[in-house]
């Protein structure tokens, strides 16, 4: 088990691959990969409208809050 404190979430998972976001399967995964995302950090990084446009605007919210904890 990993305990990670509150307020620690987004470092915690910035290194960790895009293949750890919940509900990033195959399809979702080669999505981010093309437009540059290798951890989830990279995600992090990119606005919510980049990720609506390449993955539509429900899955690219949920990955965009995830991806900040």
């Amino acid at each position: 088990m990993v305990v990670v404190e509150p307020g620690e979430e987004a470092a915690f998972l910035a290194p960790l691959p895009i293949r750890h976001l919940w509900g990033a399967g195959p399809k979702a995964q080669q999505a981010l990969r093309r437009i540059g995302c290798r951890t989830i950090g990279d995600v992090a990084a990119l606005e919510p409208e980049v990720l609506e446009r390449r993955l539509g605007s429900s899955m690219g919210r949920h990955f965009h809050r995830l991806s900040r904890g």
